[in-house]
């Protein structure tokens, strides 16, 4: 039984997860760290065991305690060109929307000029991500 419908918004972040204390720290330290090739993260694991609630929370709870920008992005299905579309429409400085025939090199330089600070980018649902070449692409930007 389901005693509060908010769970089946994609948007409602419930409080901490419980008996996760040792995978928040972990990911609040990467987080944090000043080299970003070390602040990368991949978490992984069967379904429903609570990967996106895990980085929404973590990553909503660092909003809170510094100014990072935060871009949450359902990457299921995408292709290369859409997850880094997705991106830069979720960026606070970005387009409301990217013309779907605009090539990823000019998707990357608009990116590129739309990351004003800090800014973690949660790929969700990556399952696609291996076919594509998005990971590498926002990679690169973080050197």
């Amino acid at each position: 039984m389901i005693a509060d419908p908010r769970v089946l918004d994609d948007t409602f972040v419930p409080p901490d997860p419980l008996y996760r204390e040792n995978e928040t720290e972990q990911l609040l330290r990467r987080f944090t760290t000043a080299h970003p090739r070390e602040s990368d993260v991949l978490i992984s694991g069967p379904s429903g065991v609570g990967k996106t609630l895990l980085a929404r929370t973590e990553v909503n709870h660092l909003k809170t305690q510094t100014s990072v920008t935060r871009v949450f992005v359902d990457s299921l299905g995408k292709t290369t060109g859409g997850v880094l579309r997705a991106v830069l429409e979720a960026l606070p400085h970005g387009p409301d929307s990217v013309a779907q025939t605009l090539p990823a090199n000019d998707i990357c330089r608009e990116l590129r000029e739309a990351i004003t600070g800090k800014t973690i980018v949660v790929l969700d649902e990556g399952d696609d991500l291996p076919e594509t070449n998005a990971v590498g692409e926002l990679l690169a930007m973080a050197t």
